[in-house]
C-alpha cells in the first residue's frame, strides 16, 4: 500500500502542518486513478481570526510523489490558492512545500500521537 493510501484508509489519524497558517485536522481523503483529494480545516495562526476549510488536488501518478493546487476559503469569504508538493513515506506521512503570494513554505502531514 503506497502513503497516499495509508493517508486516505484513516485520514482522522493525521493533521497538517502548514507553516506560517496553522495546524490542520483532515475529515475526508479520497485516491481514484492517480488523484488524491485531501480536504481540511483549521483556525489561522496569523492574527486574522479566521476559521479556514481547504481542498488539495493532487496527481500521484501511483507513485511516492504527488504535485497540484491547494485552495482555501476563509469564513469572511477571503480566498487563498496556489501550488502545493508533497513526497509520502510508506505510513502515509509527508514532507513538502507549497506556495503562496510568491514565498515558498513548508508543509508536513503527520501521524497524530
Amino acid at each position: 500500500m503506497t502513503g497516499p493510501a495509508r493517508l486516505v484508509e484513516a485520514p482522522g489519524r493525521f493533521e497538517i502542518d502548514i507553516e506560517a497558517a496553522g495546524m490542520a485536522r483532515i475529515p475526508a481523503a479520497s485516491l481514484a486513478d492517480g488523484r488524491l483529494d485531501i480536504d481540511y480545516e483549521y483556525a489561522a495562526i496569523d492574527g486574522t481570526g479566521e476559521q479556514r476549510a481547504g481542498s488539495m488536488r493532487l496527481t500521484t501518478g501511483g507513485g511516492r510523489t504527488a504535485t497540484g493546487e491547494w485552495r482555501t476559503v476563509a469564513d469572511n469569504g477571503t480566498v487563498y490558492d496556489g501550488p502545493l508538493t508533497f513526497e509520502f513515506a510508506d505510513d502515509g506521512t509527508a514532507v513538502g512545500t507549497y506556495k503562496f503570494s510568491g514565498t515558498t513554505y513548508d508543509i508536513t502531514i503527520h501521524l497524530l500521537d
